[in-house]
C-alpha cells in the first residue's frame, strides 16, 4: 500500500509499471556439463551378508569383506554410459574376479547428482586350486544407486549402495576312490562403496 501511494504521489498513475513491485532475484542453479566420451568410475567397498556357521547351518552370523572395481566405458550423454568392469571381491578364503558389462548414468545435471550402476557376467574364482577341491566361480550381478559429488577440476567423488549377487560352486574329488562331491553357493551380500569418477 505504501509502494502504491508513493507511486500516486510521483507520477498520478497508481496502476502503471511502477505499480508492481520489483521483481525479486532469480537464483542461478548450477549446471554440470554433459562430456561424451571415455569415462571411468573406480570404487572400494565392503560387503555384508549373513553367512552359515560352519557345521551349523541353523546358525548365521554377519561377515564383512573387501571390494573394489573398475568401470571404463564411453559415455553417450548423461544418463548412459556403457563399457567393461573389472573387479576382486573377498569371500572367505577365496578371491574372486567378476568380469562384467556395465552400465553407468547420471540422473541429473546439478553439482550432487543421483546415479545408477549395472555390471552383469561372469565371476572367476582366482584361488581356485586346493588339494582335493576345485573351486569355480558363475554369474555375477551388482546393481547400485548412490550419489555423484563434481569436484570443479572435472572428476567426482561417488557413494553407492548396492546389491552383489554370486553362484559360485566347489567339486571335491576323491583321489582314493571314486566319489565326488558338489557343492553349489548362492553370495547374496550389501556392498558400501567410495569411489571416484572422471
Amino acid at each position: 500500500m505504501k509502494y502504491l501511494l508513493l507511486c500516486l504521489l510521483l507520477t498520478g498513475r497508481p496502476f502503471d509499471i511502477c505499480a508492481q513491485p520489483p521483481p525479486s532475484p532469480v537464483k542461478q542453479r548450477l549446471v554440470v556439463p554433459v562430456r561424451k566420451g571415455y569415462v571411468n568410475h573406480t570404487e572400494l567397498g565392503t560387503l555384508l551378508g549373513a553367512v552359515a556357521a560352519p557345521f551349523q547351518p541353523d546358525v548365521t552370523y554377519t561377515r564383512s569383506s573387501f571390494t573394489a572395481s573398475s568401470f571404463n566405458g564411453y559415455r553417450f550423454r548423461r544418463g548412459l554410459a556403457v563399457g567393461a568392469t573389472v573387479g576382486v571381491d573377498w569371500y572367505a578364503r577365496n578371491a574372486v574376479v567378476p568380469l562384467s558389462l556395465g552400465l553407468r548414468g547420471d540422473m541429473a545435471r546439478s553439482r550432487v547428482s543421483p546415479f545408477y550402476a549395472l555390471d552383469a557376467g561372469y565371476a572367476v574364482v582366482s584361488l581356485a586350486k586346493g588339494n582335493d577341491v576345485d573351486f569355480d566361480g558363475g554369474l555375477h550381478l551388482n546393481p547400485a544407486l548412490g550419489l555423484r559429488f563434481a569436484l570443479n577440476s572435472g572428476a567426482a567423488l561417488t557413494w553407492s549402495i548396492g546389491y552383489k549377487y554370486l553362484r559360485a560352486r566347489t567339486v571335491f574329488e576323491n583321489a582314493s576312490g571314486p566319489n565326488r562331491i558338489e557343492n553349489r553357493y548362492d553370495y547374496n551380500r550389501l556392498a558400501l562403496k567410495v569411489g571416484m569418477s572422471f
